[in-house]
């Protein structure tokens, strides 16, 4: 990493000290002047009222909160969400931060699926239930937007998330809240759940009973990171706060081995699936062919 210049430091603290303090995490001037302006507008959002002792107090924090950033610490974490398409996507420790890659992947295959509900119909009425399954769900950020983005095309809609971490599990039903999608209880139409699973259990989809055993849209992210850069070319923030692994839990002699021979990040012996655009494009293809028949 290159050494920053000692002028850099001086223009940033001649602007501010907290902007300098971030310069080392943040590595540019703009960048650092933008993080410690959200810093300081979640600080002021949270404040309780405008009296002196208030005041003070939200000096503190925020000091806090850029000693923390300055110290690597993401700063998804530190503010307690990010943005993800429409929705606020809250972010705890032990749960990975959606990335703005998964966000693009997610809204263009959301853009897909609307396009060609409008435009291809289905010729039954009412027309049948779509089945979405999100595996390695982790903060529920791809379920959730694929729920908000087709709710207002698809009436009959069923959307899951599965994830091995009781964290990530409790995250994303926490998002579920956040977001004010919760479907009203009147209907179950369109219903969107949260499911602790191990994908290579028996029976790893949560799919309702005396219904179709049908996926319409199988999608996954999982952590693809192979474990030798993790631990070399990762970025130091992401080595230092964010989890190795989303469970705790060692692989058992019953996990079936990777197919591939470099072990992945966070858990070797659970990702041996293909790539992420060649799964997205796979799994729309029934949709988009008016297909209700399953896919993978």
């Amino acid at each position: 990493m290159p050494r920053l210049p000692p002028s850099l430091f001086w223009q940033a603290r001649s602007i501010s000290p907290l902007a300098a303090s971030l310069l080392k995490t943040c590595r540019d001037l703009p960048s650092a002047l933008n993080e410690l302006r959200w810093i300081r507008e979640h600080v002021s959002s949270s404040s309780s009222s405008s009296s002196p002792s208030s005041k003070h107090h939200d000096r503190v924090v925020l000091h806090k909160l850029c000693a923390r950033r300055a110290r690597g610490e993401p700063l998804q974490y530190i503010l307690g969400s990010q943005p993800f398409g429409d929705l606020d996507i809250l972010c705890r420790r032990g749960v990975l931060i959606p990335r703005p890659e998964t966000e693009a992947y997610t809204m263009k295959l959301a853009r897909i699926l609307q396009r060609e509900a409008r435009n291809h119909p289905y010729p039954q009425s009412p027309p049948p239930p779509v089945r979405i399954i999100d595996v390695c769900t982790g903060t529920g950020c791809i379920a959730l937007q694929l729920f908000r983005s087709l709710q207002p095309i698809h009436p009959t809609l069923h959307v899951s998330g599965i994830d091995i971490s009781p964290s990530a599990i409790s995250l994303a039903r926490a998002n579920l809240v956040h977001n004010n999608l919760l479907p009203p209880t009147t209907t179950q139409t369109q219903t969107i759940t949260f499911h602790k699973s191990d994908l290579f259990s028996p029976s790893p989809f949560p799919l309702p009973p005396n219904q179709s055993q049908k996926i319409d849209l199988l999608i996954s992210n999982p952590p693809y990171i192979s474990l030798p850069s993790y631990h070399t070319t990762t970025a130091r923030s992401v080595r230092n706060h964010e989890p190795p692994s989303p469970s705790s839990q060692a692989p058992t002699s019953s996990t079936p081995p990777t197919t591939s021979s470099t072990s992945t990040y966070p858990n070797p012996t659970r990702t041996s699936t293909p790539t992420f655009s060649t799964r997205v494009f796979s799994a729309s293809r029934p949709l988009t062919n008016r297909d209700a028949s399953s896919s993978k």
